[in-house]
């Protein structure tokens, strides 16, 4: 592991740990609404900072994927392929609208 490696971990754990702190001392709200008839998600948030905001949805996203594993409705030999398969679909759907 190189020095810029290790020093942009140190800087992500940083943040990490702000972001943590702020939210663990914050009464946190967030509603996500799809309108009828659309895909494009409205959020509203206590914070309205996209960066704390994304954080949740993280943490969100990881209690979600843990209740499906233990629903029993997915293969738990193949939950690597799940989770690439989550990234995969994020990554096209931003790079896609990077092309509009």
């Amino acid at each position: 592991m190189g020095k810029r490696q290790k020093k942009e971990e140190m800087k992500l754990e940083k943040f990490s740990e702000i972001i943590e702190k702020a939210i663990r001392e914050s009464d946190v709200h967030m509603h996500i609404n799809l309108p009828k008839d659309s895909m494009e998600p409205v959020i509203q948030s206590s914070f309205g900072v996209a960066t704390i905001d994304l954080y949740i949805m993280l943490h969100a996203l990881r209690k979600v994927i843990y209740e499906i594993w233990s629903d029993g409705a997915f293969d738990p030999s193949k939950k690597e392929d799940m989770i690439d398969g989550i990234l995969q679909l994020v990554k096209e759907d931003l790079m896609k609208e990077e092309t509009k």
